[in-house]
């Protein structure tokens, strides 16, 4: 049978070990892979497993990587680990998060590396929020982690971060904790909005105060944008 042939195969009809076998080379055949796949998702070998996890360390498209974890997952492969493993240094961003995903679940100590380096440096913010989640369901002390993201960049992962705590009945061991991360602007609005979820104290003034009119201490000020240039121009000469 043809490899096009083979892939147009039932699914409920047996493969042969030569089909299989070309189902898992045109694994790399852009054209074929995606099909491929998914009959290939309905066989659990040990020669299958090991063509997935070979395309974690290719560069497959993202989206066949991600399926290939996805699979891997649902099967108890010695490799599942190592899997794991490639996926998070994945230089695709739902690869990385399906990984993390596999770490949430099996709490495997091996990838809290990786899950720390993906909350730290990963560029993507939803592979951040992703290892937000996962070091949040290892036990102590490793979900402490988790509080790095106090000083993250989007709001989003700061988000995810706070949606955790306030599910921990440690209050006064959070606080005391960010508080050793300093006082940005971030971390600070992170401890005043744990603060009043908890207490149900408003963090902010009751009355805001009114700004001075610059008008009144600057003569040269004008709220045209463009005149204002050009006051500060005929100050310089």
């Amino acid at each position: 049978m043809s490899l096009r042939g083979t892939i147009a195969h039932e699914k409920s009809t047996p493969l042969t070990d030569s089909e299989i076998a070309k189902l898992t080379h045109a694994l790399l055949q852009s054209d074929l892979a995606f099909d491929a796949i998914e009959i290939l998702a309905t066989i659990d070998t040990p020669k299958v497993n090991q063509a997935l996890i070979e395309l974690l360390y290719g560069d497959a498209h993202g989206k066949l990587q991600r399926r290939a974890l996805q699979i891997l997952t649902q099967r108890n492969d010695p490799l599942l680990t190592q899997a794991m493993l490639t996926g998070l240094e994945s230089q695709h961003a739902l690869v990385r998060i399906v990984a993390a995903e596999i770490a949430q679940s099996s709490h495997c100590p091996d990838a809290l590396p990786g899950l720390k380096k993906m909350l730290t440096h990963d560029g993507s913010m939803i592979s951040r929020r992703a290892a937000v989640h996962a070091l949040a369901s290892y036990p102590s002390p490793d979900r402490w982690e988790i509080l790095t993201a106090c000083d993250d960049p989007h709001w989003r992962v700061r988000h995810a971060m706070i949606q955790c705590l306030l599910s921990w009945d440690e209050q006064e061991e959070i606080d005391e904790r960010l508080s050793s991360f300093g006082q940005h602007p971030r971390i600070v609005g992170v401890r005043r909005y744990l603060h009043y979820r908890w207490t149900s104290v408003e963090p902010w003034p009751k009355e805001i105060p009114t700004p001075v009119n610059p008008e009144s201490w600057c003569p040269f000020w004008d709220w045209d944008s463009a005149v204002l240039a050009r006051n500060l121009r005929e100050m310089e000469e």
